[in-house]
Formats: structure tokens, C-alpha cells, sequence
């Protein structure tokens, strides 16, 4: 930044040129762009992510000696 311009005494003073002033107005331009840019692209980024399904997986069926042996499916009662 600043490097489009040779090199010169630097100006201390408390007044602010227009010079000055549009070289910050343009910074502040290109920084907020690019951080727009790559903010929309990480949220479309995240929204591909959460569309995308996942390949269907074989489930498997755990045997009785399994660490599910002690769980069942729900059956509800036939009397209702």
C-alpha cells in the first residue's frame, strides 16, 4: 500500500489531503471486496456441503453376542 507513489517526506501534520484521503478510501474499497468475496464463497461452500448426500451404506446386522445385543427394535402392543 502506498507503493504506486516514490518515495517522499512523510507528512506529519494533522491535516489530511485528498490525495490522502482517496489512496484510504480505495484500500478500504479493494479490503472490504475482497473479504465480500471470499465470505460469499465460503458460505456457498458450506451450502454445497450440507445439499451433498451421503452414499447409502449397507446397514449391518449386528449378531447376538454384539455390542447391540442388549438393544431391540420397538414393537408397539397389539392390544390398542
Amino acid at each position: 500500500m502506498g507503493q504506486a507513489r516514490k518515495a517522499g517526506k512523510h507528512s506529519t501534520g494533522k491535516h489530511l489531503t485528498m490525495d490522502s484521503l482517496f489512496h484510504l478510501l480505495s484500500d478500504l474499497l479493494l479490503v472490504l471486496t475482497l473479504v465480500t468475496l471470499v465470505f460469499a464463497l465460503a458460505a456457498y461452500g458450506a451450502l454445497l456441503l450440507r445439499r451433498r448426500k451421503p452414499q447409502p451404506r449397507r446397514r449391518e446386522v449386528p449378531g447376538a453376542g454384539g455390542p447391540t445385543g442388549l438393544l431391540r427394535r420397538y414393537v408397539p402392543r397389539e392390544d390398542e
